[in-house]
């Protein structure tokens, strides 16, 4: 008796893989991401960008190398917290 139900939960398990891996390849791909392009080039460097509002930290537009950029700057972070620009 305990053979049979042995049986019966891998014959019930191969079952269910078999049919996860048929749905997985029948499954379609997942859609792109959209990026965001956002024009700087005309914002006044060392101010903040008439098209972008920052949620999260102090940007600014400032010039690299004759492009302008954003910027974090953390010097109004608080002691011990990172930005993730260390």
């Amino acid at each position: 008796m305990k053979n049979r139900i042995a049986f019966g939960i891998a014959l019930l398990a191969v079952l269910a893989l078999s049919v996860a891996a048929l749905r997985a390849q029948n499954a379609k791909p997942a859609a792109k991401a959209k990026s965001t392009r956002v024009d700087i080039s005309k914002d006044k460097a060392g101010g903040e960008s008439a098209r972008f509002l920052s949620v999260v930290g102090n940007w600014a537009v400032v010039e690299d190398g004759g492009k302008k950029v954003w910027l974090m700057c953390s010097q109004f972070a608080s002691p011990g917290v990172s930005l993730g620009n260390d």
